[in-house]
């Protein structure tokens, strides 16, 4: 039982913790995306986890690209890491002094929830809430998935 124990002991403690970022927004790209400057690096462009956006040629597209922008732009945040691959992708949860960004930005109605992404109860709760207020975007009657929208077509970074 101890040998055990020990091994799962060591194995927790190698294990990696999650990638985190700090770093100053220095454009914000659209609803779910910004620019983050690392301190003494090269900026990277983050998306924002567990959320999707409407594109900015959408409907309500610069409506959330400016609410994303009014809460970060020029700030110095922190991200949690959730993906990133070999290119530039690099996905996580955004926040600044103690709030989660990418939760306000689904309570004040500028993103559906990633349902494949959010596992957080949090999430679907505070979206449903959304839009049962009919705020930001639920407001709209025939409020079309950004997903919806780009297989239409439309390239995903105008």
């Amino acid at each position: 039982m101890r040998t055990i124990s020990l091994g799962l002991l060591a194995l927790i403690s190698t294990t990696p913790a999650a990638a985190e970022l700090v770093g100053r927004v220095v454009a914000v790209l659209d609803g779910d995306t910004v620019t983050v400057q690392e301190t003494g690096q090269s900026s990277r462009d983050i998306r924002l986890s567990r959320i999707d956006a409407p594109e900015r040629s959408q409907a309500f597209g610069q409506h959330a690209r400016q609410s994303l922008s009014a809460m970060v732009y020029g700030k110095d945040v922190r991200i949690e890491v959730s993906v990133q691959d070999r290119q530039t992708l690099t996905m996580g949860k955004l926040w600044l002094d103690g709030v989660d960004i990418n939760l306000e930005q689904l309570r004040r109605g500028m993103a559906w929830l990633n349902r494949e992404q959010a596992t957080d109860p949090n999430y679907h709760q505070v979206e449903a809430q959304a839009r049962s207020q009919r705020v930001g975007l639920w407001s709209q009657p025939n409020a079309q998935p950004p997903w919806e929208y780009r297989n239409l077509g439309v390239r995903w970074r105008e």
